[in-house]
């Protein structure tokens, strides 16, 4: 489904304890309608819902909605300079800064 490298796991396990995030909430990645490119990412701690699919960073419950599945099936994620990094397979055009993709050529 989605993978994390090491460095992700550690980085999204660092940021739950130096913000005090509640064990009760799991992080939630989305790929949400946006950007220069046409769709961005979206990382931030919630509650699980009954329609979620699960992965695991780690130690970490990542949910994901059924549209962030399609969107996102086989891809990587890793940290870089920057923050996070998504390799995404599915991504045909990146934006400049690399904030936003598009699944198309044109």
């Amino acid at each position: 489904m989605i993978n994390f490298s090491p460095a992700a796991a550690a980085r999204i396990a660092q940021l739950r304890a130096t913000a005090g995030v509640s064990p009760e909430l799991h992080v939630r990645i989305r790929v949400v309608g946006g950007g220069c490119a046409g769709f961005s990412y979206d990382m931030y701690f919630d509650r699980a819902r009954p329609e979620d699919a699960k992965a695991e960073a780690g130690t970490e419950s990542v949910l994901l909605d059924a549209m962030t599945i399609a969107y996102m099936s086989g891809t990587t994620i890793d940290v870089g300079p920057q923050g996070f990094v998504f390799q995404n397979p599915h991504a045909q055009v990146h934006c400049n800064c690399g904030a936003s993709f598009r699944t198309y050529k044109t």
